[in-house]
């Protein structure tokens, strides 16, 4: 018959960015405070007298899909996450790796190296 097709080229895929540790201890915290919210929505449904229960019960439930959400989020990089958790302004949001995974710019311009100061006279 025919010969059979010939095999594509491989794919030349882009490395992934490597996740800074301080993203993924956030990520981490994160989703245990989601899966805490999950168990007190179910608690709130439990022991608290209806209807309260209901509405705390919804409350922390919208509450804990969208911790959750977020959690997912700051493990794939993605910015809105950042913004969402509040903290993309913290000190550990600053560093340069975790700056570059989400894709922002440098926190603070490069400077050039400044000439060197001169020594203070010597005391008279």
């Amino acid at each position: 018959m025919s010969e059979p097709y010939p095999l594509p080229p491989p794919q030349a895929y882009a490395p992934q960015k490597p996740r800074p540790g301080a993203v993924t201890n956030h990520a981490m915290y994160v989703f245990i405070a989601g899966i805490i919210l999950i168990v007190t929505a179910v608690l709130e449904f439990v022991f608290i007298i209806p209807p309260w229960s209901y509405v705390a019960g919804i409350i922390t439930s919208i509450f804990a899909v969208l911790s959750l959400i977020d959690a997912i989020g700051l493990f794939m990089g993605q910015l809105w996450a950042l913004k969402i958790s509040g903290w993309s302004n913290s000190q550990w949001a600053q560093a340069p790796d975790v700056r570059e995974y989400f894709g922002l710019p440098p926190a603070y311009p490069a400077y050039a190296p400044s000439a060197p100061g001169t020594a203070p006279p010597p005391p008279t």
